[in-house]
């Protein structure tokens, strides 16, 4: 067979030759075809010709579930590029601190920024929520952590002389606050307190490398 041969042979298979022109997605024609392929099942066996050749229906139902299935896997690709380029990961638990013992701020380290970038928890965070058993913080940013960066900590108030209070400043709902910790218990002395300017910036200077 020659190549004028195999145009001729598919220029006869194509439903929308080049003779019959669509002219247009309105036209009574492009409405037919459309109409033609909706109502085609996908799910009937190929009919056959006497030939033994399947029908031309047959071709376009398979040709129509490819575009279908297509079409879903886009879609699915899509919504996983997007979750993705959105950063996406399951939400961590909140991380839980203990608020330190009132009898232990009573001989306290001077702040060295040196000292508080060895910590190994630091953030800044808005207290969401304040309670007799402990204060909820909406983090903002994370400067350290060996336990993930969850979006919430809860700081726990032990029974006893504690209180949602750290060096004489009680933790207010609204309120933002930079907080350091270690062994899972929240440092005072100067190493947590109220977020100023002044105060982020030598976090920030800590945790700069």
């Amino acid at each position: 067979m020659t190549d004028e041969d195999l145009r001729t042979q598919l220029a006869k298979a194509d439903p929308c030759p080049p003779t019959q022109p669509v002219d247009g997605a309105g036209s009574p024609r492009a409405q037919n075809l459309l109409e033609d392929v909706m109502s085609t099942p996908i799910d009937h066996p190929a009919a056959e010709h006497p030939t033994g050749q399947p029908s031309t229906n047959a071709h376009r139902s398979r040709r129509w579930a490819a575009v279908l299935a297509g079409a879903a896997g886009v879609a699915v690709a899509a919504a996983l590029v997007a979750n993705a380029s959105l950063g996406n990961s399951p939400e961590l638990p909140p991380l839980a601190l203990a608020m330190p013992a009132a009898d232990s701020l009573g001989s306290c380290v001077v702040f060295d920024a040196s000292l508080l970038a060895a910590v190994p928890v630091a953030f800044s965070g808005t207290v969401k929520d304040v309670t007799d058993d402990g204060v909820v913080l909406d983090v903002d940013r994370w400067y350290a952590s060996d336990a993930g960066e969850p979006s919430q900590v809860e700081l726990s108030i032990a029974d006893g002389p504690n209180s949602a209070a750290l060096d004489g400043v009680d933790f207010t709902t609204g309120q933002r606050y930079l907080v350091s910790a270690t062994g899972g218990v929240v440092n005072g002395c100067g190493f947590s307190g109220p977020a100023t300017a002044e105060y982020e910036a030598q976090f920030t200077a800590a945790f700069a490398n």
